[in-house]
């Protein structure tokens, strides 16, 4: 495995997408004789989202099995899924993590990937309970050796990050950093992600 600073470049992309959630739209708050959201839609932009790349900042390799996924959500309720699509998708430590067949990240390096997902996120107004936004939701483990054992132990952040609908805006990118915890050793990665608007309807 051949890695660097800069990673290596991506020549397809990772895994399978996992399957769509259900749409699943309250209609809390729609006045009376309005049947669905849809008729109260004011605008939605239209984002293409990317796993940029993932980068080690731990003293030692690192190898995340797992997923990370970029969904639309309700804002006021981020478990109400209306979109769902994946970026990372690595369910066994023997499976490659990178299409070049990298198995784990050295110290100190990263891989850059190209996995992109297009995303409808939909504002209803002001005031309406059914105003939508991004968020990248995040389920990677990592095994951390401690004196001679092996710990399977979750990456955690303070949040699955979010990107609100007026927060989109051009081209961004995002940068959220994930860890994992045995004891006192500590495995960070730092993964970029990158949001460029391709339309809006406002």
């Amino acid at each position: 495995m051949q890695t660097s600073g800069r990673g290596v470049e991506a020549e397809e992309e990772l895994g399978s997408p996992l399957p769509a959630m259900p749409l699943r739209v309250s209609t809390t708050g729609i006045n009376a004789g309005q049947t669905s959201p849809e008729e109260l839609i004011m605008a939605t932009k239209t984002v293409d989202v990317t796993l940029a790349s993932i980068q080690n900042k731990s003293p030692f390799g690192v190898s995340p099995t797992g997923a990370i996924n970029v969904r639309t959500v309700r804002a006021i309720d981020d478990e109400e899924i209306y979109q769902n699509e994946n970026l990372y998708l690595r369910l066994d430590r023997e499976e490659p993590m990178h299409p070049s067949g990298a198995k784990y990240i050295p110290a100190g390096q990263s891989l850059t990937y190209d996995v992109t997902r297009r995303l409808d996120v939909s504002y209803y107004g002001l005031d309406s309970t059914v105003n939508q936004m991004l968020i990248f939701y995040r389920d990677l483990t990592e095994y951390i050796v401690v004196t001679g054992h092996v710990y399977e132990e979750p990456y955690q952040g303070s949040y699955n990050r979010q990107v609100r609908y007026d927060e989109i805006d051009g081209f961004q990118a995002i940068t959220v950093d994930y860890n994992a915890m045995y004891q006192d050793v500590m495995a960070k990665l730092l993964v970029t992600y990158t949001v460029n608007l391709v339309s809006s309807s406002e």
